[in-house]
């Protein structure tokens, strides 16, 4: 089994990786999240900068900064809010043609992209790992390459098998 080197080994710098979810903390629903908090904690005592990455409330981004683990929140761009985000928010009964528009904006959220490449410029990350992209979309991806930055995706569902 190949394990991640330690910073030490590699560089003098402590690497920075990003890890993008649809979902985290307070938010988190499944095993997904959990596997992402999991990870992090793991790469921490490697050594490894760590910031996490996902939605948010509306018009809401905040920094938490919990021991070493970087936290952000980028506001959801979309006419529905599946994960109910925003504050005092309650369940919203979508109808199906509802829920055709949102998974048809959910492949490629240009806006969701553009919230996401502000954040990769202000961090700038040595590695960027995306989890599920519900909300985000696979637009991120784009600005990823566009940066040039190493991108790994952990396929968590088959929700990517189109994009």
């Amino acid at each position: 089994m190949n394990t991640l080197p330690t910073p030490s080994s590699v560089t003098s710098k402590r690497p920075h990786l990003l890890m993008l979810t649809s979902v985290y903390g307070e938010h988190a629903i499944g095993g997904a999240e959990r596997q992402v908090a999991q990870l992090a904690q793991g790469l921490i005592a490697l050594n490894y900068r760590v910031s996490i990455v996902s939605l948010g409330a509306r018009q809401h981004h905040h920094v938490e900064i919990a021991g070493q683990l970087e936290i952000y929140q980028i506001a959801l761009f979309q006419f529905y809010d599946p994960y109910q985000l925003q504050p005092n928010s309650q369940p919203v009964t979508a109808g199906a043609g509802l829920k055709l528009l949102w998974h048809g904006l959910d492949v490629y959220n240009p806006v969701m992209a553009a919230r996401f490449g502000s954040l990769l410029d202000q961090l700038k990350p040595d590695l960027v790992m995306t989890n599920p992209l519900q909300g985000f979309s696979s637009a991120v991806w784009s600005g990823v390459r566009a940066r040039r930055l190493p991108l790994i995706h952990v396929l968590h569902d088959h929700a990517l098998l189109c994009p």
